[in-house]
């Protein structure tokens, strides 16, 4: 998999079982270059990034996702729920369930007809309820268990990758949260579950280097350093 920009200094190219890091000495550089791949992912703006595989172009908001803020990562996010809902109904309508939902639903619009009886008006509703309606009405959502920011970013990650299909996770200035042992499982974790992973820092880490990980670094003045 590759992700390039036809301005920027270089390409990033990812290989199995290694965690690619940029480290952007230049704000200017790094503001630039990586809010116009976040108005690509979020589909706000038009831009020059390209992420391809085998040579085949994928669409960047589909198949990649950039996290900003290791404090604000929503596992309920609302591309997140509508991918369960749709999960969710896919399943019920591919089994023995869908009989089950068909039944209850008939119960429901009875209960709702006595209701109404005992208001002196006239009421009209929907002779059909859709299953993701029903989980939308009843707020079904995914139960955050994790007890610590390290827990939530691997939940967030697995979720997405599970759900949303995303191939490439950007985590920008990520690496001062991390212990040198969480950045360890978290290559870990990527060799199993074989997404792969783009850190982006705006200042030198790579003291901190851990197995598997391939530091680019380019200076103030563009120049890249391997």
């Amino acid at each position: 998999m590759k992700l390039v920009h036809p301005d920027f200094f270089c390409s990033m190219e990812f290989v199995e079982n290694q965690i690619e890091t940029v480290i952007i000495e230049s704000p200017q550089i790094l503001s630039a270059y990586f809010s116009e791949l976040q108005n690509q992912i979020e589909g706000t703006g038009e831009g020059q990034w390209r992420l391809s595989e085998k040579g085949e172009l994928l669409q960047i908001d589909k198949n990649c996702n950039m996290l900003l803020n290791p404090f604000q990562l929503d596992l309920n996010n609302r591309k997140i729920v509508t991918a369960l809902y749709n999960m969710i109904d896919k399943e019920v309508k591919n089994s023995e369930l869908l009989l089950e939902w068909n039944r209850i639903f008939p119960i429901l619009a009875e209960r709702l007809e006595c209701l109404l009886q005992a208001i002196d008006y006239r009421f009209s509703y929907v002779d059909k309820l859709e299953l993701k309606d029903f989980l939308k009405f009843m707020n079904v959502r995914y139960q955050d268990e994790s007890v610590c920011f390290f827990e939530k970013l691997l939940d967030y990650i697995r979720l997405t990758h599970e759900i949303l299909k995303i191939k490439l996770f950007v985590l920008v200035n990520f690496k001062p949260f991390l212990t040198n042992e969480q950045m360890v499982y978290l290559h870990e974790q990527n060799c199993y579950v074989k997404y792969q992973i783009l850190l982006v820092e705006g200042y030198d880490m790579s003291n901190r280097r851990i197995p598997g990980e391939r530091v680019t670094i380019i200076d103030k003045d563009g120049c890249v350093i391997q």
